[in-house]
């Protein structure tokens, strides 16, 4: 009787399975599809390359080699309660390349779904004939899939009977070392509180023993500034003088006012009224904080190298978080004011120019040829818009005015001084019109020659009218000045 259902390798299956073979390499079966075959039992046909009407692929549940022929191969895929709504008449079985492996029909089967009324899991199972398993991987996945029944009860069997196996051999093995300080063990209690072992364990009884003792040693009233070998004068000083509050053994700081910072030389941290020697205007502006760190790197005083770092305390005021620092080696040096974004330095602290005083754009005369950062020469270049923005917003044409030899003027701005002037514009030099009144003697004719320049009128009985005059000095007229290389501010 001819096989009405039946599993086939594929043209390209078999091609994989026998490639895998001759280089020894692993064919790997990852997933399994089910399908419909478009309401028709179908044929498998080894020239498939896909299911006639796929309706669900997934990765396998399990992959093994039959125990009871190792020439077959089981595939299985367990289809959860909530996937369905379609017929299974044909099955394909692909590999981690995609690739349609092994084609099967079944017996027609609904996989309903559980909105349908049935919420039933069903497994698919192909068994492929091949003439090798050695060439196919066989392993699943246990984070994409759902383990059979079958699978995790053989699982829990072989489990248990491993355990089983270890606990028996461990009941009758003798080997059970000793704790040590390096290596875990059993350990044996003790009570005793003046042992040197360290391979017994203190019991509670030990422990409450060495807390009696301990707290007999010295009473919780106990006054240690009072110990008599100390001193106590000696005992209050060292604590004031290494700032024992600061390192959590007094409740809070004390201020001493008018000490002066200059005998701080012991580590500790301080609270200081109106302290001398502080940084201005530290002086007299209250309560500070200072924390002293010394370094001893010789004998005597000279040795000591020390460095006072000083905060101002409070939320307003000059020295409102505010941090000074300065060092002594051997001497004490200046103070030096660090800053921070909450304490920005003033134009005045860094010897800079406020840019509301000199916005960018003005002129100002400089006593050397080359600008400072952040101007230019007015010498009539042109400058880069992008590089200085608000330059150009008052340079729009891009080029500065040429001041060399030149004097600055005053815009007319409608006085009708200097009208008829807009701003920037360069005006060549020119002397104010204005006259000189000639005189003569009646019937001159001695032959003397005198200039006249137009509108000059002569007659014989002397001159009369007004004479100008074209002769000067040099090739300009110009005031008593000084050379200055004009600037302009440029950022």
């Amino acid at each position: 009787m001819t096989a009405k259902y039946y599993a086939i390798l594929t043209n390209q299956g078999a091609a994989r399975l026998a490639n895998a073979t001759a280089l020894g390499t692993k064919l790997n079966l990852t997933q399994m599809a089910v399908g419909d075959a478009n309401g028709k039992l179908p044929t498998p046909d080894p020239a498939q390359t896909a299911l006639i009407n796929q309706q669900r692929i997934a990765p396998l549940n399990m992959l093994t080699v039959d125990p009871a022929n190792v020439s077959q191969i089981i595939a299985e895929q367990i289809i959860p309660e909530n996937e369905g709504g379609f017929w299974i008449r044909e099955i394909g079985l692909y590999d981690d390349d995609g690739v349609l492996i092994a084609v099967a029909n079944c017996p027609e089967t609904y996989k309903p779904k559980l909105a349908e009324g049935s919420g039933r899991t069903q497994t698919i199972r192909m068994i492929l004939i091949v003439s090798s398993t050695t060439a196919i991987t066989l392993k699943i996945d246990p984070s994409v899939v759902l383990a059979t029944r079958q699978y995790v009860d053989e699982q829990v069997i072989d489990v248990k009977s491993y355990v089983d196996d270890v606990l028996a051999q461990h009941e009758k093995s003798r080997n059970h070392p000793d704790a040590t300080t390096a290596a875990k063990g059993f350990v044996q209690l003790s009570s005793a509180t003046n042992s040197t072992s360290e391979a017994l364990a203190a019991t509670p009884k030990a422990v409450k023993a060495a807390n009696d003792n301990a707290n007999n040693r010295l009473s919780k009233t106990g006054n240690l500034s009072e110990i008599k070998s100390a001193g106590t004068a000696a005992q209050l000083s060292a604590q004031q003088n290494i700032g024992l509050s600061s390192y959590g053994i007094a409740p809070a700081l004390a201020a001493e006012t008018g000490k002066d910072l200059n005998s701080l030389l012991t580590q500790g941290v301080f609270v200081l009224t109106n302290p001398l020697n502080a940084p201005e205007p530290a002086n007299n502006a209250g309560t500070v904080f200072v924390e002293v760190m010394t370094w001893q790197s010789g004998s005597g005083d000279d040795g000591y190298r020390v460095i006072q770092r000083l905060y101002g305390y409070g939320s307003s005021g000059s020295i409102a978080n505010r941090v000074w620092v300065r060092t002594k080696t051997p001497d004490w040096g200046g103070w030096y004011e660090l800053y921070s974004q909450a304490n920005k330095p003033t134009a005045a602290d860094v010897g800079a120019i406020v840019r509301e005083d000199a916005p960018v754009g003005i002129p100002q005369p400089w006593p050397l040829a080359t600008a400072p950062l952040g101007w230019l020469n007015c010498n009539g270049a042109t400058f880069d818009k992008a590089m200085y923005p608000y330059l150009a917003a008052a340079y729009p044409s891009g080029k500065l005015p040429d001041l060399r030899g030149e004097f600055i003027r005053g815009w007319d701005n409608g006085r009708g001084v200097d009208p008829g002037r807009s701003l920037l514009a360069w005006q060549d030099d020119m002397i104010k019109k204005h006259s000189h009144t000639l005189g003569t003697y009646k019937s001159v004719d001695a032959g003397i020659k005198m200039p006249v320049t137009a509108g000059a009128e002569l007659s014989n009985s002397g001159v009369g009218g007004a004479m100008y005059t074209g002769e000067a000095g040099s090739s300009e007229t110009r005031p008593r000045n000084i050379a200055f290389n004009y600037i302009v501010r440029a950022a």
